[in-house]
C-alpha cells in the first residue's frame, strides 16, 4: 500500500513540476518529412525544426528557375537521400549554380548522389559556410569555374567545417585548386570510416584536363583522422 501511495505521489510531483516549467517536457522524435521535388525540399528545410529528418522519395532535378538548396544559418537539418539523386542539372556554369549551400548545419545520409552543380565561383556541388556532415553517398560531376579566388572546390568548398564519415567525392572538376574539396584558411576536416576522394581534376586555360587535383588545404586548415579508417579509404591531398 505504501509503495502504491509513493508511486502516485511521485507521479503527481513530476506532473506538477512539468506544468510549472521546473522540468523539461519529454521530446518525441518528429516523423521524417517526405519530399519529392526540388521546391518541396527547400520548403521543408525552411519550415523544419532543428535536427528534423527530410527524406527523398524520388530523384529530384532542379528547373532552370530553381536556386541552390540552402540550409539557413539557424537550422540543423538531416537530409536522407534514401538512395536518390539531387541533380542541379546545369550544363554551363552560372552564378549561384551550386547544388547545395550550407550556412547552418547539414547531415547527409541515405547513400544517394549530389550532382549537376556548375557554378561561377566556389563550391560546385556543396558550398559550406557552416557545418557539413557526410555519412555516406556520393558527390560527383560538379564543377567550379572562374579565376583568382573563384573556380575552387568543384565538389565541395569548405569555409568552416566538414565531417566525412563515409562516402565518395569523385569526378568533380574546377578551374583552380581543390577540384574534389577545397579547404579555406582556418577551416577544419574530420575524416573517418570508409571514404574516397579521388578522380577529381583541374582544367587548364584551354579547358583540357590538367590532371588530378583532389583535396587542397589552405594555410591554417586542419585535417584530423578519427578512429580507424577502412582499407578502402583513398584521399589525395595537395
Amino acid at each position: 500500500m505504501r509503495d502504491k501511495v509513493f508511486t502516485i505521489l511521485c507521479s503527481w510531483l513530476i506532473c506538477a513540476a512539468l506544468c510549472c516549467g521546473m522540468l523539461p517536457a519529454c521530446v518525441f522524435a518528429a516523423e521524417p518529412k517526405d519530399a519529392s521535388s526540388w521546391t518541396e525540399v527547400q520548403e521543408l528545410i525552411d519550415t523544419a525544426e532543428n535536427e528534423e529528418i527530410i527524406t527523398l522519395t524520388k530523384d529530384i532535378k532542379a528547373k532552370p528557375e530553381d536556386k541552390a538548396l540552402t540550409v539557413p544559418a539557424d537550422k540543423k537539418i538531416i537530409l536522407d537521400l534514401n538512395g536518390h539523386t539531387i541533380d542541379r542539372a546545369l550544363k554551363k556554369a552560372e552564378e549561384d549554380g551550386r547544388a547545395v549551400i550550407v550556412d547552418g548545419e547539414l547531415t547527409i545520409t541515405g547513400n544517394g548522389v549530389i550532382t549537376g552543380g556548375n557554378t561561377v565561383g566556389r563550391g560546385g556541388g556543396v558550398l559550406v559556410n557552416g557545418i557539413f556532415i557526410m555519412e555516406n553517398g556520393t558527390i560527383t560531376d560538379n564543377n567550379a569555374s572562374g579565376s583568382n579566388s573563384n573556380g575552387k572546390g568543384g565538389g565541395v568548398y569548405v569555409g568552416k567545417s566538414f565531417v566525412m564519415k563515409g562516402g565518395s567525392i569523385i569526378l568533380n572538376s574546377s578551374d583552380n585548386n581543390g577540384a574534389g574539396v577545397y579547404f579555406d584558411r582556418e577551416s577544419s576536416f574530420r575524416i573517418s570510416g570508409s571514404t574516397k576522394i579521388s578522380g577529381n581534376y583541374r582544367y587548364d586555360e584551354d579547358r583540357a584536363r590538367k590532371g588530378n587535383h583532389n583535396v587542397y588545404a589552405g594555410g591554417g586548415a586542419t585535417i584530423t583522422f578519427e578512429g580507424s579508417l577502412s582499407g578502402a579509404t583513398s584521399v589525395g591531398i595537395s
